[in-house]
């Protein structure tokens, strides 16, 4: 009898260990239980943080898709009777008298865009007569200049200084301003041509001829407010629906293959040939030459 007691003494003696251990192992698996489920929490939220910028991005790619660069950077408007580009106006009124300061910003601002658009294009702009020489739009702010490159370099200020003290020699159409002024224009005319012959449905809403568009000349002279300011005015309408096109990502760039197309465009000036796009026997219509008239040739 005492044997059996002293033995089941031992066994609750053993068992008692047993559950003391079997105790310190449910702590053990509930302590590694807390920590899966804490670790699970953690990498729920680095998922969802990634969910959510994985989100956030594709809505940026879509919100991108729809920028333009070049329309932020350019916003060309109107102000009254005033043409503006990046908030500038660009023009003269009896009843309103705009600061020099702000039409010469708004010319520099107007020569970056016409030379922007024409290093996308791959367009070099050339005086139409001689085809030796070059003209360069030189965007330097509110002192921009026009060059004519040739045996003889010649400077063109797109900038005016002493017209608003009535400084008579601005007023002859041959004034350095005036001659910047229409090398401006031909070249924003050259582009318009070299835009039509890659795109012939393009239909600009004003027609660049010599030194003026829609009728309206250019040139600076001091009873000419009126007209002076419409033209530049239509000269911004046109740089916009130009800035528009080429700025859409549909519009084809320029190839290598392009060469062979039935119509070349060299220094700004159209030259036509008799090559055909296809093999087919009707011949297609060859693009006729563009003549942009250089006004100091």
């Amino acid at each position: 009898m005492e044997d059996e007691r002293e033995a089941i003494a031992q066994q609750q003696d053993a068992l008692a260990e047993e559950e003391k251990a079997l105790i310190l192992e449910e702590a053990a698996l509930w302590e590694e239980v807390n920590r899966l489920h804490w670790q699970d929490a953690a990498f729920q939220e680095v998922r969802d943080a990634g969910t959510a910028q994985i989100d956030a991005m594709e809505r940026k790619e879509v919100a991108s898709k729809s920028l333009n660069i070049l329309t932020d950077m350019f916003v060309i408007g109107y102000n009254g009777t005033f043409g503006t580009i990046n908030q500038f106006r660009m023009g003269q009124s009896a009843s309103l008298s705009i600061e020099w300061n702000e039409i010469n910003a708004a010319f520099g601002e107007s020569a970056l865009l016409l030379q922007t658009l024409a290093d996308i294009v791959g367009l070099e702009f050339a005086e139409y007569v001689t085809q030796t020489s070059s003209i360069l739009v030189v965007p330097l702010g509110s002192f921009s200049k026009m060059i004519r490159t040739s045996n003889l370099r010649m400077e063109y200020n797109l900038y005016a200084r002493s017209l608003a003290h009535g400084s008579e020699q601005q007023n002859f159409a041959e004034s350095h301003f005036n001659l910047g002024l229409g090398a401006w224009i031909t070249c924003l005319g050259q582009l318009m041509a070299f835009m039509r012959a890659r795109e012939p449905s393009i239909r600009l809403p004003y027609k660049v001829a010599k030194h003026s568009i829609g009728g309206y000349s250019v040139l600076y002279l001091k009873n000419k407010h009126k007209e002076w300011t419409k033209a530049l005015k239509y000269a911004l309408t046109n740089l916009k629906w130009l800035l528009l096109r080429v700025s859409d990502r549909r519009f084809a760039l320029p190839t290598a293959s392009s060469s062979s197309d039935s119509a070349s465009i060299r220094k700004g000036v159209l030259v036509a040939s008799t090559a055909s796009k296809s093999s087919s026997s009707t011949p297609s219509k060859p693009i006729p030459s563009v003549v942009i008239a250089e006004h100091f040739a």
